[in-house]
């Protein structure tokens, strides 16, 4: 994992695998990104994220050049 980036595929409460119960396209930010509902089978913690494109991700998320 990198500075800036979330891992979100263990559970921030056990530190037990998240799996993606639900994935769906969405549209809301102007471009295709894919938003999943996940769970934690251990302990039950349910979080939602986005996924937006790499090169989407790169144009949005620059850092300032200095």
């Amino acid at each position: 994992m990198t500075a800036g980036h979330l891992n979100c595929t263990v559970c921030p409460s056990c530190g037990a695998k998240l799996a993606a119960k639900d994935s769906r396209p969405h549209d809301a930010y102007g471009f295709a990104t894919v938003r999943r509902r996940r769970v934690c089978d251990s302990c039950g913690y349910r979080v939602q994220t986005v996924e937006i494109p790499a090169d989407v991700a790169d144009d949005v998320f620059q850092e300032d050049a200095a």
